[in-house]
């Protein structure tokens, strides 16, 4: 599951259905998990978890975003590392 920040307030449902809808909400600004888009009649949920450990479901037209400071495609440190590397060794190859 991917880290997201709500654009808007939205309610959570249950499961992808959009007769479950339940009394929770997932207020504007609240940061939660993402996970994989879910089909059901041509209409798609993706399945969330809250930082309090809630799951459930959104419409998949909600608009939400990254969280600040979270860097889309950012290459894991020991990637970073080995692209150095390889721009080191081009720039400045052995002497």
């Amino acid at each position: 599951m991917d880290k997201r920040r709500m654009e808007q307030e939205q309610r959570l449902y249950s499961r992808p259905d959009a007769s479950a809808i339940t009394d929770t909400k997932i207020a504007q600004g609240e940061e939660f998990e993402i996970g994989k888009e879910v089909r059901r009649n041509d209409v798609g949920f993706y399945e969330v978890r809250r930082q309090n450990g809630q799951t459930g479901y959104i419409p998949s037209e909600t608009h939400v975003t990254f969280p600040s400071g979270y860097v889309i495609g950012a290459p894991r440190n020991d990637e970073y590392r080995q692209m150095l590397l390889r721009v080191k060794n081009r720039c400045m190859p052995d002497t």
